[in-house]
């Protein structure tokens, strides 16, 4: 039985009972325990704002699965003589599918290089020695190289009606065969007084200078 509890009970005079002075004195602590304390008050903090960052981490994530979750449609029209049902159970959910955005017209541009053979045609020369035959020899084909160009644009950015008045280009010239009547070789030689005509060889290149 404590003293309070003695004087209650009248078993003690409370005249001659002092009560010990309860008070206690803050305890001092030296510089090792005082740094001690600081380690474990800032263990403490670091802890407890690490786990304040993993609530908020855990919340941001559950708030973006909710904004990507979304209940199920409901199947349209009447399933037999149950009527309307739900796709899958009710109240599920489930990701949802990335919106398409607007289709983007597209315009495509080619440009291409190709190599085409050209024969090159000089004029005419006066030779230097005036007795022998005159004639001219053609030069060979050269590769001449030709840039093309390209422009696909969509369906959409073309007019309703498109007038298409597009001029016939004109046909590849026939091949220079030799003049002389009957001979159907290729021309190799050409008349010095008439460039456009000539002959295949020495024989009929003669002969066509006899007829002019």
């Amino acid at each position: 039985m404590t003293t309070r509890q003695a004087v209650l009970a009248s078993v003690m005079d409370s005249s001659h009972i002092a009560l010990g002075n309860t008070s206690k004195k803050k305890k001092v602590l030296n510089e090792t325990e005082l740094a001690l304390r600081r380690e474990e008050n800032a263990r403490k903090r670091k802890n407890l704002s690490e786990k304040r960052l993993e609530d908020e981490k855990l919340e941001t994530i559950n708030r973006l699965l909710k904004k990507q979750t979304r209940p199920r449609a409901k199947r349209a029209g009447v399933e037999g003589d149950d009527g309307a049902t739900a796709e899958g159970s009710p109240g599920g959910s489930d990701l949802s599918k990335p919106a398409q955005g607007p289709v983007v017209p597209m315009f495509r541009w080619v440009s291409t290089t190709t190599s085409e053979a050209k024969t090159v045609t000089d004029f005419p020369t006066t030779p230097m020695d005036q007795s022998a035959p005159s004639m001219t020899v053609d030069n060979p084909p050269i590769l001449e190289r030709r840039m093309q160009f390209s422009l696909s644009i969509p369906a959409a950015f073309l007019p309703s009606e498109v007038e298409t008045n597009f001029t016939p280009s004109s046909p590849d010239p026939a091949p220079a065969i030799c003049a002389v009547s009957g001979c159907g070789d290729l021309r190799k030689y050409r008349l010095v007084k008439d460039w456009r005509i000539g002959a295949c060889g020495m024989a009929h290149l003669k002969v066509l200078e006899s007829m002019t």
